[in-house]
């Protein structure tokens, strides 16, 4: 068909449909490409929330390791004990909270078996603290106060460990996700370490 033998209504009325089909091409790319944003977002939410509740469970760990340190030195003193003990259980409740949180919000093997290190940590930690006062509470005051210096500090410092490593790599992975996007970050939470790396080499690379 030639289009000079058309008449004018009728090529208009092509030009317009054909407009018509780019338009709505352009709409539905532009809303599939909304919903990736939107997706991507969401993911640098999330990663942003299992970051805070690492670094809060860091900051509610040292101060109980602290408190619970003070209260065992102590020999459990009463009015130590009055307290220290309701704001130790504040703060494990807390501690409760956030741990339910982040093995709800995780859902990487790597990350889970980070978790799981910072979980194991966790009640190793509060199986010395029981003996610790256990000992406390019965009279035995020198078997204690060895158990608060043998074993709790040692166990303490593990779990202190364990729950910073965890913290700073949630935040790494959260620092990279928002800066570089959902595609050039790592994808897990382990992996942060590798892709810098990697970037610091691409950048090397391009100086040469």
């Amino acid at each position: 068909m030639n289009l000079n033998n058309l008449r004018i209504g009728s090529r208009l009325g092509a030009s317009f449909s054909v407009l018509l089909l780019l338009l709505g091409v352009v709409a539905v790319l532009a809303v599939l490409e909304i919903r990736a944003l939107k997706a991507d977002l969401d993911q640098v939410v999330q990663k942003e929330r299992i970051a805070a509740l690492a670094e809060g469970w860091q900051a509610g760990m040292r101060l109980n390791h602290a408190q619970v340190l003070a209260l065992a030195l102590s020999r459990n003193e009463a009015q130590m004990a009055a307290f220290f003990e309701p704001r130790i259980r504040s703060t494990a409740e807390q501690n409760d909270a956030r741990q339910a949180q982040l093995e709800e919000l995780v859902t990487s093997a790597q990350g889970k078996a980070l978790l799981a290190k910072v979980v194991q940590a966790r009640g190793d930690n509060r199986a010395v603290r029981d003996a610790v006062f256990a000992a406390l509470g019965a009279g035995d005051m020198e078997g204690g106060l060895r158990l608060a210096h043998e074993r709790l500090l040692p166990v303490g410092q593990v779990y202190i460990v364990e729950v910073t490593g965890a913290a700073r790599l949630y935040r790494a992975a959260s620092v990279w996700t928002a800066g570089f996007g959902v595609l050039l970050a790592p994808t897990s939470e382990l992996q942060y370490g590798d892709f810098q790396g990697q970037l610091l080499h691409l950048g090397k690379s391009c100086s040469i």
